[in-house]
């Protein structure tokens, strides 16, 4: 009884104790566990504790406490079911949740999608399904992006059902999905895919499913009612963004067929769908033996569209850096300058477990006398787990943060605007969620200065750490703010500009970074010399002028004088990575 019972819940069983194990680990470790910087605690993580500690979510036109009072227009709608987590619960344990429930939606997407492609629903068969999906949630996605990616498999569901039966629930379902999702990040590109597959089933098929736009306009308006605000800043506010100064990188032909075969082999780390030694060879030699099977016919197979897809948005990554493409985008559709449309690669983790599954499923039904997939799921699963943050944190555990190796991630490469630009590098420190915030020691830092939301800005250190410590910051990160701001922030960071070329041309061409540069530091956690000193290259002037009053920095300033500053104090604590230099700016 036992067994029968093992072999036919085996995947489910192996989730719940997976996540189990790690809820345990959670629990018992709290905030030392070690989350993503990069896109997670230097910007997602403090914007959305900003909303929650200034109660932003749903006042609209009001101030957040960084770029000196941004609109709250300009980030996260409250009507995103991942944002609702911030609302509910405590910063930290808002990501944590939302980290596990990625998995939970991720499993029950591929079952039900497996339910609406009317796949063999034998015990075998209904284990795989769930496995693959619990694999595609394992895969390290951009985390605060995670109902996007987790989502899909419903949302190709809905479609598949809609297409299937013409039920008007499903449009009803489509209506609403938009609050899992993104319009940015995927709203954009699966309605170009909703388009291409009416057009392509009619070449095919020889009619035109005409109702299959219904489900187009309701994804549409769902996105416009659940991210109303960005529309509005988009379409109708009437003021350039940072955007409009935006320089994508401009790669040569060969340069954008290197990077479409690199990032279809090995992702991408915004999307790193960890496919590449099973997955990979796994789909596509199955992909290879349909087209040799089944020939002129093999465009009838949805199977083949999939694997397709998969070259096609690779291309997409590759080729969105052709200086045509870029040029015939911005006469053509203005308000898309600067969008990046190599995020259609972001839709890759999604398919390429989709087409694992499906052909797992066809070897299986195929080829009785192979082994038992369960083997080849359960390593591959370890595979996955090896990237994977939960893993990353059970190897680090009760590291010293003081001893740790430095990691490296490219973000940015390649050349801009025609000229050649620098590999930008993010290099992360292997510090828990608590050090990088360092809520006690900016808590007493506070109280001993009687901070009273005066504006500050950060130097040598992510703004983010000030901004979720309820500090007021000139400087932050984001990618979408008045062009205005970026230009009066620069008159403040001058005279480092113009001593730096690579960090000049960084800002200009992009300017998301709005940060208080340094020659001597990085922002980045590296080990620091208490004694050493450093220049601080700013105009006091135009620091004043913004309001500015606190400048709290990882070195000494040995210009304090010239910049007339006045020190106040130095902090650090034994709990933290920071010591932090106070100044304050003269009347």
């Amino acid at each position: 009884m036992e067994n029968n019972m093992i072999a036919k819940y085996w995947s489910y069983m192996l989730i719940a104790l997976f996540l189990a194990v790690c809820a345990g680990y959670v629990g018992i470790n709290g905030e030392n566990i070690v989350i993503q910087i990069y896109d997670n605690l230097n910007s997602n993580i403090a914007w959305l504790k900003m909303l929650s500690d200034n109660n932003l979510f749903f006042n609209y036109h009001d101030k957040v406490p960084f770029l000196h009072g941004l609109d709250r227009m300009y980030l996260y709608s409250p009507l995103k079911a991942y944002v609702w987590l911030y609302m509910i619960f405590p910063t930290f344990w808002a990501f944590v949740i939302g980290w596990f429930l990625k998995i939970i939606i991720s499993v029950a997407g591929f079952v039900y999608l497996g339910k609406a492609l009317k796949v063999d629903a034998d015990d075998f068969n209904k284990n795989i399904i769930a496995f693959c999906g619990f694999l595609y949630g394992l895969t390290p996605t951009f985390p605060t992006s995670a109902f996007c990616f987790a989502s899909l498999p419903f949302l190709l569901g809905f479609l598949v059902q809609y297409c299937k039966t013409k039920k008007f629930k499903y449009n009803l379902y489509l209506l609403a999905y938009p609050i899992f999702s993104d319009f940015c990040f995927f709203g954009i590109f699966v309605m170009g895919y909703i388009v291409l597959f009416v057009l392509i089933d009619w070449w095919i098929n020889k009619k035109f499913k005409l109702y299959m736009l219904s489900s187009l306009v309701c994804l549409t308006i769902g996105y416009v009612i659940s991210e109303w605000s960005l529309f509005y800043v988009m379409l109708f506010a009437g003021e350039p963004s940072i955007r409009d100064e935006i320089a994508s990188p401009i790669f040569s032909f060969a340069d954008c067929v290197k990077y479409a075969v690199s990032v279809f082999i090995y992702g991408h780390y915004h999307s790193a769908s960890a496919h590449t030694f099973v997955v990979l060879p796994v789909c596509l030699l199955y992909w290879i033996y349909l087209i040799i099977k089944k020939r002129t016919k093999v465009w009838r197979d949805f199977y083949f569209w999939i694997v397709l897809m998969l070259f096609v948005n690779a291309a997409m990554f590759g080729f969105n850096y052709v200086k045509p493409v870029r040029e015939a985008l911005e006469v053509f559709v203005p308000p898309l300058k600067g969008f990046d449309f190599s995020r259609f690669l972001w839709l890759n983790a999604f398919l390429w477990y989709l087409a694992f599954c499906l052909a797992l499923l066809r070897i299986n039904i195929k080829f009785k006398y192979i082994a038992d997939m369960k083997i080849c799921l359960c390593v591959y699963a370890f595979m996955v787990l090896v990237c994977d943050d939960s893993i990353y944190n059970f190897v680090k555990y009760n590291y010293d943060y003081q001893t740790t190796k430095n990691e490296s991630l490219a973000v940015r490469q390649g050349v801009r605007g025609g000229i050649e630009c620098f590999d930008y590098i993010e290099t992360n420190r292997e510090v828990t969620y608590a050090q990088f915030y360092s809520e006690k020691l900016f808590n007493r830092i506070k109280k001993s200065i009687n901070y009273d939301n005066e504006w500050s800005v950060a130097y040598g250190f992510h703004p983010a750490v000030l901004q979720y410590n309820n500090i007021r910051t000139l400087d932050g990160m984001l990618t979408y703010y008045p062009l205005s701001y970026k230009r009066e922030f620069r008159k403040m960071i001058r005279p480092f500009l113009e001593e730096n070329y690579d960090l000049r041309l960084f800002f200009d061409t992009w300017g998301g970074q709005a940060y208080v540069f340094s020659k001597d530091i990085p922002y980045q956690l590296v080990n620091t010399d208490d004694t050493k000193e450093s220049d601080l290259l700013l105009n006091p002037e135009v620091f004043k002028q913004m309001g500015g009053k606190y400048i709290f920095s990882r070195l000494k300033l040995s210009n304090a004088d010239e910049l007339k500053l006045t020190f106040v104090d130095v902090f650090k604590d034994n709990e933290s990575p920071y010591t932090i230099y106070v100044y304050k700016a003269g009347d």
